[in-house]
């Protein structure tokens, strides 16, 4: 039986797509912009080695429980990672003003997409049942197959 949570899932399914896609392009751009200064690519190199030895210092010793949880934290893992630090590194260079704009309007349009789908989302959770939500889906150019799929093995 088709849910609104069924709709849901489909509308963040698609959100994901489209986002990953952004991502996928702003990765490409970090990528394009760290084999474009040689610069970048020592300081990466020195700061994950730093990276690394902080990890390891704080595994061995395990005395600060405060900085084990931030090295380790999934969450605080964009602070060590690639792209975070190609971003930095651009964007504290005034001779990548160009790619700053790329980055920054892929960001947005990361943002737009994800508020895009929230809006859709409760648009959707607001309708009747869950019939007049695919509906309102199928008018604004989804492929609902999938929920309707849901629909017939329910019936």
């Amino acid at each position: 039986m088709l849910t609104k949570d069924n709709i849901t899932r489909f509308i963040n399914k698609q959100k994901n797509s489209r986002i990953n896609v952004a991502k996928e392009q702003l990765n490409e751009l970090l990528l394009v912009c760290m084999d474009k200064s040689p610069e970048c690519q020592a300081l990466y190199r020195k700061f994950r080695l730093s990276i690394l030895e902080l990890k390891d210092m704080v595994d061995d010793i395990d005395l600060y429980v405060g900085v084990n949880y931030f090295c380790q934290n999934p969450n605080f893992s964009i602070l060590f990672d690639k792209q975070g630090f190609i971003a930095g590194y651009v964007f504290s260079k005034k001779d990548f003003l160009e790619e700053q704009e790329k980055i920054k309007a892929l960001y947005q349009r990361i943002l737009g997409i994800e508020q895009e789908y929230n809006d859709l989302i409760d648009k959707c959770r607001k309708f009747r049942t869950p019939q007049k939500a695919v509906q309102y889906l199928q008018k604004n150019g989804f492929d609902t197959s999938s929920l309707q799929n849901i629909t017939k093995e329910g019936e």
